[in-house]
């Protein structure tokens, strides 16, 4: 029996997925997208805030009817109510509604999808890949793509399985009260949330309230609800996934494959923001596939390492940062929020930092403010990734 044979297929109709498929169906190659989802998109795993930039990289025009709230930033709220600012137009989003808004647009240029196939088994080829699912299918393919996202089965094939942190989330109606600002993306960090943190978002009618930490993040979950004036019994949805967390960057080039999105740990580290860095290396993947198709030379393929390398995610010293700053203890997190108190990010609030300084001096402080200062010099040169 003759097996169909496909320039490209990629595992996961994601943001990496169908991005990747597009560019490579729009180049003239056969495309096969496989997902183990009924429905693309469907269950949500994210907290789904993203920048207008991230959008305008799709050609989105900002009234889509996946678009569920604009917001001019992002806050970060700390244990004694102090905050600091990031300031950035963006948007909130219905995730399930926006994959299929991209697979539809691969889809229009030609992929195939094919859902609901949970593929066991890559067999590498001299020429290729040989695939094999669960349900009897199997096809061979030219190169492949992993972008299955965090639990991706052909990025574990390939031996790349970063630490992944625990995240749940409630969805609420939206009640007016003094907690919630329908502008701003708040997240949080606090001692009650170790090795993570929490975020709430308006999303029109409704908030979404999240928190991701290593230990026991579903119960910091509800006690931040209820701090916040929500009961989680009156949760209309409960959603959860893992966040990608390395501490060191993965690999992402091999014979005749590739992995973007979350399948390569392309998350913002700092924020753990990933739908841009899925956008952006599912292109670049799907680029650098049909330049080896079109030259004939698979060897090539290595440069998707280089065109990627400023990545956040491909920087240890990016990496670091969560490890890092997620760690501070309340009165480290305080100290900052008490120097940058409705600042911008980028602000320098000298004043601040010595009166906080002679006020409350403790090595806490001090190494909260060491590491702070080299947080927000990082950040101000990657911030197009942070969300």
């Amino acid at each position: 029996m003759t097996l169909p044979n496909y320039d490209v297929v990629i595992i996961g109709a994601g943001p990496a997925g169908s991005t990747a498929a597009k560019v490579c169906t729009e180049k003239g190659f056969l495309v096969l997208v496989l997902d183990r989802k009924t429905e693309i998109g469907s269950p949500n795993h994210c907290g789904e805030g993203v920048s207008k930039l991230c959008l305008d990289r799709v050609g989105a025009k900002g009234d889509e009817s996946w678009i569920r709230s604009r917001v001019k930033g992002a806050r970060i709220r700390f244990p004694n109510r102090t905050t600091l600012h990031f300031t950035a137009d963006g948007f909130c989003i219905d995730r399930p509604e926006f994959d299929r808004f991209l697979a539809d647009k691969a889809r229009t240029a030609g992929t195939e999808f094919r859902l609901e196939t949970d593929v066991k088994t890559f067999v590498q080829l001299e020429d290729g890949w040989l695939i094999r699912t669960a349900d009897g299918f199997q096809c061979r393919a030219s190169y492949l793509i992993g972008a299955g996202g965090a639990r991706c089965p052909f990025a574990h094939f390939l031996g790349q399985r970063p630490y992944l942190l625990p995240a749940f989330q409630y969805k609420f109606p939206l009640k007016t009260n003094h907690q919630v600002d329908p502008e701003w993306l708040d997240f949080f960090h606090r001692g009650a949330f170790p090795g993570g943190y929490a975020w709430m978002f308006p999303r029109g009618n409704e908030v979404s309230i999240g928190v991701g930490s290593n230990r026991n993040p579903k119960k910091a979950l509800q006690d931040l609800c209820a701090e916040l004036g929500y009961s989680h019994e009156q949760a209309t949805l409960v959603e959860g996934g893992p966040i990608p967390f390395p501490k060191k960057p993965v690999q992402i080039v091999f014979p005749r494959a590739l992995l973007a999105g979350d399948s390569g740990s392309f998350i913002y580290p700092l924020t753990k923001g990933g739908i841009h860095g899925a956008i952006w290396s599912g292109e670049l993947a799907g680029q650098s596939i049909s330049s080896c198709l079109e030259s004939g030379r698979p060897a090539d393929l290595h440069r998707f390492r280089l065109k990627v390398q400023h990545h956040p995610s491909r920087r240890p010293r990016h990496l670091w940062m969560p490890q890092t700053f997620f760690n501070f203890n309340d009165r480290m997190f305080n100290g900052i929020g008490n120097i940058m108190n409705t600042k911008e990010f980028s602000d320098m609030a000298v004043s601040n930092l010595l009166k906080e300084l002679v006020g409350n001096p403790s090595m806490d402080l001090v190494k909260a403010i060491f590491f702070g200062g080299i947080i927000q010099y990082q950040f101000r040169k990657t911030r197009t990734f942070s969300w």
